[in-house]
């Protein structure tokens, strides 16, 4: 039997953190919570999550610098990383647009408001790409052993 998918969600908003818990539960992953940008970023190098959840953080900002700092930890640097945006109508003010999102390095980029069925299928989709690039690089490594070992 695999190991549960563990998704690092980083947003305090209650009804966002209760759409995600549902969407977990459909994706068969369980979810840890972390509510600011230094909690988030404690939390992925401890854990290692097999995916990060950006939502929104306070000030605006801190989500891109969560990101960049995410992105520079040598121990959280190859996280998958789903961005969800605010609602289009609060973006001006809050968010950021798609172009921006997807310049963070982030696997994917959504907007709220989203179902929990839309955002399993998302966090599928994510999670079966980690675990195909984990089993490419488990085969590439096996791969790089033999040949060493052919010539000696």
């Amino acid at each position: 039997m695999k190991e549960q998918k563990t998704i690092l969600l980083v947003d305090k908003d209650p009804g966002f953190t209760k759409v995600v818990r549902q969407a977990a539960e459909i994706a068969a992953a369980k979810v840890a919570l972390a509510a600011t940008k230094e909690e988030g970023l404690k939390k992925a190098a401890a854990e290692k999550p097999d995916l990060v959840i950006l939502g929104y953080l306070e000030p605006r900002g801190e989500a891109f610098h969560f990101n960049q700092e995410l992105r520079s930890g040598p121990k959280t640097s190859d996280i998958p990383l789903l961005v969800v945006d605010v609602k289009k109508e609060e973006q001006e003010r809050k968010g950021w647009h798609k172009g921006e999102g997807m310049m963070m390095d982030a696997e994917d980029y959504l907007c709220r408001p989203l179902t929990a069925q839309e955002l399993a299928q998302h966090i599928k989709e994510l999670l079966l790409e980690e675990e195909a690039d984990s089993d490419a690089d488990v085969i590439k490594s096996m791969t790089n052993t033999r040949g060493a070992m052919a010539g000696k």
